[in-house]
């Protein structure tokens, strides 16, 4: 198996997996030296389904990753790679609902989930992560640039516009209004649509992804809308696609509804449908109607076990990494209106 083009997220499970399964259990060697496998199980108490990863790094497909990663101070054996991949995992702040179960041993590494979101998350990941690995030449210690073919990301960012309708001005007041959301529900939801429609489609999977979403009020100087087809007398929609090997995606979503008091279930509502207005929108092989199908799937106990209302440090509108500023000038000249206002500061005072 070439490993430079790894995408174990792509495997086919069954819709009646308990159906397919053999005293218990379903495996899969399509990925080999990969073993992919799902088991009905006890698990403290209760009967559930679990998802397993597992490989030996002894296999001669491991030789070179082996070799990398010895210089990252990690033994290349189960233990050692299971200890790896979840160093990575946390680094990267994986959004699991719940967390991955380290099942190692010195010949195996495996690495278990608990529902099948999670474990095409997993996969996708550690597919990454080995393909990341692979970037280093052998022999030469050097690194290679990343293939943009084999390395596919997808970043979800979110704007919220601050500045006052009437003058221009960034003010803390309208920052306050934003949705108290965690960032996590706009990436479930992201993967949720690739997992369950657009790798069995083919869509958006070849191109590293930097989505960013507009979302805020219906305002005074908007007249004219964008013609999309979830466009309601209270939500407008505006997607819009471009570039080749990256794609910059932008999509807003105009609509009253954007408050401080908006819980994750109204919200993650509309994100779904910012993300299948943008789909819809350049993919005529997908129905609204087989979205609409999807979207009564979505699993709402993780789209509410984030915390709410989330912690500032969590909900990562564009700008709060650096704590924002409010202040403006005019030809280089400071705005006297225009106060200054760091946005953590101001956020985290205002609701203490």
């Amino acid at each position: 198996m070439n490993l430079n083009k790894l995408h174990l997220d792509k495997v086919k499970i069954p819709k009646n997996i308990l159906k397919e399964m053999e005293d218990d259990t379903w495996e899969c060697y399509d990925y080999e030296p990969f073993l992919i496998s799902i088991s009905n199980l006890l698990y403290k108490g209760t009967e559930t389904l679990s998802y397993s990863l597992e490989f030996s790094p002894a296999e001669d497909e491991f030789s070179q990753l082996n070799k990398k990663m010895e210089t990252h101070s990690y033994v290349a054996d189960g233990y050692g790679w299971a200890n790896y991949l979840l160093d990575q995992l946390k680094k990267g702040k994986v959004p699991f609902s719940r967390e991955i179960e380290n099942d190692a041993d010195t010949e195996s590494c495996v690495l278990v989930a608990f529902n099948e979101s999670d474990f095409r998350l997993l996969l996708q990941k550690t597919s990454d992560y080995l393909r990341e690995l692979l970037t280093v030449v052998k022999g030469t210690g050097k690194e290679i640039e990343k293939n943009e073919e084999n390395t596919r990301t997808v970043t979800i960012r979110r704007f919220w516009d601050n500045e006052d309708e009437e003058d221009g001005i960034s003010k803390p007041e309208i920052m306050f209004k934003r949705p108290r959301i965690d960032h996590r529900i706009s990436e479930y939801l992201w993967h949720f649509l690739e997992t369950n429609l657009l790798i069995q489609k083919k869509i958006f999977q070849k191109n590293s992804l930097r989505i960013t979403l507009f979302i805020g009020p219906l305002t005074k100087s908007q007249k004219f809308f964008y013609d999309s087809v979830y466009n309601t007398e209270t939500k407008k929609y505006r997607p819009a696609l471009k570039g080749s090997k990256l794609k910059e995606i932008t999509i807003s979503c105009s609509y009253n509804g954007f408050t401080e008091k908006m819980d994750p279930t109204a919200y993650a509502d509309v994100i779904y449908d910012m993300y299948c207005a943008l789909i819809l929108d350049n993919f005529k092989k997908i129905t609204r109607e087989e979205c609409e199908e999807l979207k009564s799937k979505l699993d709402h106990k993780l789209i509410n076990s984030y915390g709410f209302p989330a912690a500032f440090d969590l909900q990562k509108y564009s700008g709060d990494e650096s704590g924002g500023y409010g202040g403006r000038a005019i030809n280089g000249v400071p705005d006297e209106k225009a106060i200054p206002y760091n946005y953590r500061e101001s956020y985290l005072k205002h609701y203490e």
